[in-house]
């Protein structure tokens, strides 16, 4: 990705983030994080560690695939085992346990040791060094995982106050992330000024789109089963709409029969991430679930309604998703009688096929006795 833009003074930095704010119909605080965004991700995919990380989560079906109309600002990450010196190897919740425990040390370790050193170096040679950006190394409150924050050198004056000036780098390290491709992506703003910003593009190792509707069904699936009592996380309502548009989009809907893709995601949840209310074990044709319970509704109209500034235009009605969300529970449950059908059928013609061979076989006995 060429980084010219950084030689440019603020100011002209900023006209070309406002006119490409007003083109897009977005705000310039959006324009200028998506710039930081993929600038970001073309560090990390031009560094040594390029070959060891996935690039995954929201941002990765917003930039690489397309799928959704959510601004999606953080970077999920996930960094191969073999990186970190891991086995691969966990066939039990015990083992798992572990091996999750020894997965979070090393990755948080390589992360403070590696890949921000690293990352800071990067930085310095193309900004410099000034007050105006940081990295800043934590971990996720509810995820335990390692962050980075980039609080980039923003040109713009404050404002939408909901979108944060930095950028959000989240690790992980997890023993099944495939299948996955090759995908390039561009900011926004290169997208609108390609003369001005030419060559400004990078390619990823991205989660395919496939993969990630599972990841997103299953999360549905498990929410169904959250007790009352277990309050849901903020912005959790993003994941129906995003459900809702990975089954709008024409690849991402092939998943749904890829059996073989579903089960691997529903036994990897099962054996790494399972709650004792998610109930994985019911996420297959016949007791799918994806339209939440009744009770949950309020709350996720609430938060659904706070996230409205977050999506790039005017957001689906949340009945229209709740209504695509009952029509895809159907058509993955509808799949179980199908089966069932089909396996009748085959022992019907086999069944046949026996009934012949034994008429087969005694009429030539027959033959034999009367010689």
């Amino acid at each position: 990705m060429k980084l010219d833009f950084f030689k440019l003074p603020s100011d002209e930095r900023r006209l070309y983030i406002e006119q490409a704010a007003i083109q897009r119909n977005l705000s310039p605080v959006i324009i200028e994080k998506d710039f930081f965004v993929c600038w970001l991700l073309n560090i990390l995919f031009e560094s040594e560690f390029a070959d060891n990380l996935v690039f995954k989560g929201g941002t990765s079906l917003s930039k690489v695939f397309g799928a959704i109309n959510r601004f999606s600002e953080d970077i999920d990450l996930s960094l191969s085992p073999s990186f970190l010196r891991l086995s691969e190897t966990a066939t039990n919740r015990t083992q798992a346990e572990k091996w999750m425990k020894k997965a979070e040390e090393a990755c948080e370790i390589a992360v403070q040791t590696q890949i921000m050193p690293a990352l800071n170096a990067s930085t310095l040679a193309v900004i410099g060094k000034n007050e105006l950006w940081r990295l800043e190394f934590l971990k996720d409150s509810h995820t335990k995982s390692p962050v980075i924050l980039f609080h980039y050198p923003s040109s713009l004056p404050t404002g939408l106050s909901y979108i944060k000036r930095s950028v959000k780098l989240e690790f992980g390290s997890l023993t099944d992330q495939q299948p996955t491709g090759y995908h390039t992506i561009r900011p926004w703003i290169a997208e609108i000024f390609p003369t001005a910003f030419p060559n400004c593009q990078c390619e990823v190792i991205a989660l395919e789109i496939q993969r990630s509707f599972w990841e997103k069904a299953t999360i549905l699936h498990a929410e169904y089963h959250r007790p009352l009592d277990k309050p849901m996380r903020d912005r959790f309502s993003r994941h129906y709409a995003d459900t809702v548009a990975l089954a709008n989009h024409s690849e991402a809907i092939k998943a749904i029969d890829q059996h073989d893709l579903r089960n691997r995601v529903v036994s990897w949840k099962n054996l790494f991430f399972r709650d004792s209310w998610a109930n994985y074990t019911q996420a297959k044709p016949g007791t799918f679930h994806l339209v939440p319970r009744a009770e949950r509704l309020p709350e996720l109209r609430r938060d659904y309604q706070l996230m409205r500034d977050m999506y790039l235009t005017e957001p689906v009605n949340f009945d229209d998703i709740l209504s695509a969300l009952s029509e895809l529970e159907h058509r993955i449950n509808l799949t179980t009688p199908l089966l069932s059908l089909g396996e009748a059928l085959i022992k019907q013609r086999g069944d046949e096929l026996v009934q012949s061979m034994t008429k087969i076989l005694n009429a030539g006995a027959n033959v034999n006795d009367t010689s």
